[in-house]
């Protein structure tokens, strides 16, 4: 073999692999996408499904004795909204409220009303806002045989020092949003929303949207918290959303 045919072979064979590696790399950045896809749509599903589970049970207390509200929300725990878009228009303006509702189990016994709470709040302490329009959807709980006023005691005055309260629900929630209908017919969603005694919504209407874990990772790489949310704010077509529409039974227990 003359000198010219080897480098001419080599030549060729690094081609094959420097094509071979290329097919690889893209392999594998789809199955990494794939499987962030997946994650996010089994996390989202398991977070929708418990909240669609708890809100059904929502229930308004047939006594006004408690001074207890039935139902309320507000975005005392949300972080600065951010305009999230896409290349070519505005999707969504994120909302991270913070909720707390009492809730009956009649499959209980005895039968048992509970106080639960859900926010939006830093991934390291749910006592502290997401800094950056991005948190962990936080899940807050507590039972007595008859509805209480300590139900929101207990939730709205969690020691500083106790954050074991909360039980994690999924990561890298930036909109977490509560619309609310009384008699089928939907409500100004003014914030703080709150009913007492016998009121009670009619329907709900959860909405969830969550981001990859990669493209938290990349907004964490900038130091300011308002660079980070001005680099999310063009990745709205990385934002997977999930919506239900519940329907609440508003006998009074």
């Amino acid at each position: 073999m003359t000198l010219l045919e080897i480098m001419v072979a080599v030549s060729l064979l690094s081609l094959i692999v420097l094509t071979l590696y290329n097919m690889f790399d893209r392999t594998q950045k789809a199955l990494r996408g794939t499987r962030n896809q997946t994650d996010i749509a089994e996390a989202g599903r398991a977070g929708l499904e418990t909240l669609v589970r708890e809100i059904q049970q929502m229930r308004a207390m047939s006594s006004t004795n408690y001074g207890l509200w039935n139902v309320w929300v507000e975005t005392r725990f949300s972080s600065n909204s951010i305009i999230v878009s896409n290349s070519s228009s505005a999707l969504l303006t994120n909302v991270l409220v913070e909720t707390f509702f009492n809730n009956f189990t009649p499959q209980a016994t005895p039968a048992v009303w509970s106080g639960i709470g859900y926010r939006v709040a830093s991934s390291t302490d749910p006592r502290v806002m997401a800094a950056n329009g991005v948190g962990t959807l936080y899940r807050f709980a507590t039972n007595a045989a008859k509805p209480t006023a300590n139900f929101w005691f207990n939730y709205g005055s969690i020691s500083p020092s106790v954050t074991s309260s909360f039980q994690r629900v999924c990561d890298g929630v930036i909109h977490f949003n509560l619309k609310f209908y009384i008699n089928g017919s939907p409500t100004n969603n003014a914030y703080p929303f709150y009913l007492q005694d016998t009121q009670l919504v009619s329907h709900v209407e959860i909405e969830l949207g969550i981001i990859p874990p990669t493209l938290l990772d990349q907004a964490k790489a900038f130091p300011v918290a308002a660079d980070q949310m001005n680099f999310l704010s063009t990745k709205g077509d990385k934002v997977q959303m999930f919506r239900q529409l519940v329907p609440i039974q508003t006998v009074l227990r």
